[in-house]
């Protein structure tokens, strides 16, 4: 291109080095105008966040303050999607899941969020021990109680749960119903807030522990799980047991499960010193103290005392191996051992289903498939009619908060073996009672009454669910003056003069109930809308304001409305 000069000839014009076009200068605008917004969009959305979250905290308080459980819980539910490591809703959510006795696996982990984030309380600590002791990390619930301080150990709920613990940690000889007279009357004595009869059972039991029968297994295991043992007191006492005429591997290896407890910075040298001793044990031999490194959570100890051979053709030697991940929640090395689709395993499918479950139940969210193989486990023990399976499987499920399947097994048990059909129902009934399951309430409690018809209890339950679905009332004869309380009776009189609609029968009745206290919640619930009916008003809010609608029966909720 070229431009004329001023004597009229033509020149090349000089072109620019380098030329910003207007498409060009709009993307520099628009970065310009983006890169403030890369900062302020994710601190705009934190912010939003927070707000909002705070907002549903605090709606979840008041709610809380009026018992409105459900509200609550679903505002708790917004708090922790938009804040989930915030410490405030995580206190309040742990407050609330304690009061209403729902002690899963929601409140553990919002515990173990709290001690990650460093924000947990004295009483937390405790909690998480008896929450993890009873979902059966009998290993990381001890771990819990021993990281508690001189000051909380001293409390009743800490020394219910160190009591609880070592009964789970097969420490049998320590049940102090088993135990010698002048070994509990000393362990009295020791737990007596008076520090001078404290030494003096301290010092009864230390000479008890010198004796050579039972007595002195029985002090020796008990000293063994003081927290304040020294290392020279614990090795007299194995020095003692070692010698003792009547030792028991089992008693020993407690022993050193509390040296190792107590003195942490020993386990490392005492579990190898305990390898050594027992790696040529016959396998008859090793099986006590396989078990024993199963219930301390050693799984990799365990697997070098084997071969292969022996671990997937014995089956005592496979359950223990399967029971060390258990104790210490490795929850995903249980699945990887029970999923190799070419291995035979030496246990029965009930017991592997059962294994999956619990595995399934702390790594799944929505927990169907653990509940899937609750229900294998279920049909495999009916199966091979394994009535012991069959009520492990419904404890397992109730310390899971499995309702339904405890629920399930305990009725299949019932009908697989009638000698034990009593005690089943009764499990079955508190299962579907946390339910709130009216309908199979009424037919557990009708199978009961016919297994145990001289009981007045289950007949006085009957009536009155029958009385509260208004089902098959019209020729319900009430329990007799002999087999029901006053007050419980005239307010069966007073809701079944309801149901007929007999108004001045039950204003009548309703004033013969004098003592509340033999109400429970919901047939308070009931009690407080019948004395709506009679013109009662404030009374009956009184009463309704304690009750919370969640914990009881939906027809017993129906009561509690303003118009029923």
């Amino acid at each position: 291109m070229t431009t004329p000069s001023i004597d009229g000839s033509t020149q090349p014009t000089k072109q620019p080095i380098f030329k910003i076009g207007k498409i060009s200068w709009l993307l520099i605008l628009l970065t310009l105008f983006l890169l403030p917004s890369i900062y302020l969009v994710p601190m705009a959305k934190h912010l939003r966040a927070k707000y909002l979250g705070k907002a549903s905290l605090e709606r979840a308080k008041a709610f809380m303050a009026e018992k409105n459980w459900a509200k609550a819980g679903a505002e708790f539910r917004t708090a922790l999607q938009l804040l989930p490591d915030d410490p405030e809703v995580l206190r309040e959510l742990v407050k609330v899941l304690d009061k209403t006795q729902n002690h899963g696996p929601l409140l553990r982990n919002a515990l173990l969020k709290l001690r990650e984030l460093k924000s947990e309380n004295e009483s937390d600590a405790i909690l998480l021990a008896r929450i993890l002791l009873k979902e059966g990390q009998i290993g990381s619930a001890r771990e819990a109680y021993n990281a508690l301080n001189d000051i909380q150990r001293e409390t009743p709920l800490a020394e219910t749960l160190q009591a609880d613990i070592s009964v789970a940690e097969g420490n049998k000889a320590s049940l102090e119903g088993l135990m010698h007279p002048e070994v509990k009357e000393a362990i009295a004595l020791y737990r007596n807030p008076f520090s001078e009869l404290q030494d003096k059972g301290t010092r009864t039991l230390w000479k008890l522990s010198q004796t050579s029968d039972e007595r002195s297994l029985q002090a020796i295991n008990f000293l063994a799980a003081s927290a304040t043992l020294t290392e020279k007191q614990t090795g007299l006492l194995i020095q003692r047991l070692e010698t003792h005429s009547k030792k028991s591997l089992p008693v020993l290896l407690g022993v050193y499960s509390s040296l190792m407890r107590n003195l942490p910075a020993e386990r490392e040298r005492t579990l190898k010193k305990l390898i050594l001793e027992h790696r040529n044990d016959p396998l008859n031999d090793l099986r006590t103290f396989l078990q024993w490194l199963s219930l301390e959570g050693e799984s990799k100890l365990l697997r070098s005392m084997i071969s292969e051979e022996t671990l997937y053709s014995d089956p005592a030697v496979f359950t223990a191996y399967a029971q060390s991940f258990l104790n210490r929640g490795h929850w995903a090395e249980l699945l990887n051992l029970l999923n190799q689709p070419a291995q035979k395993y030496p246990i029965s499918s009930e017991s592997m289903a059962l294994f999956r479950a619990k595995a399934l139940s702390h790594v799944e969210s929505d927990g169907e498939n653990a509940k899937t193989q609750f229900y294998i486990a279920i049909n495999s023990s009916l199966a091979a009619q394994n009535t012991d399976m069959l009520q492990l499987i419904g404890k397992e499920a109730a310390d899971l908060y499995l309702w339904d399947i405890c629920e399930l097994a305990h009725s299949k048990l019932a009908e697989l073996n009638p000698p034990l059909a009593l005690s089943a129902l009764q499990k079955s009934l508190e299962a579907t009672t946390r339910q709130r399951d009216t309908s199979r309430i009424l037919r557990i409690v009708t199978q009961l009454t016919k297994l145990q018809g001289s009981d007045p209890a289950y007949y006085t339950q009957l009536c009155y669910i029958r009385l509260l679905q208004g089902s098959e009332i019209e020729n319900l004869a009430l329990p007799s003056t002999k087999q029901a309380e006053p007050s419980i009776l005239a307010f069966l009189q007073a809701l079944k003069a309801y149901r007929f609609l007999d108004t001045i029968s039950m204003n009548h009745f309703l004033l013969q109930i004098t003592d509340l206290n033999s109400l429970n919640d919901g047939q308070k619930a009931v009690y407080a809308g019948l004395l709506r009916k009679a013109g009662y008003g404030q009374k009956s809010d009184e009463i309704a304001t304690a009750i919370i609608p969640q914990l009881i029966l939906p027809e017993e909720r129906w009561f509690l409305k303003p118009t029923f």
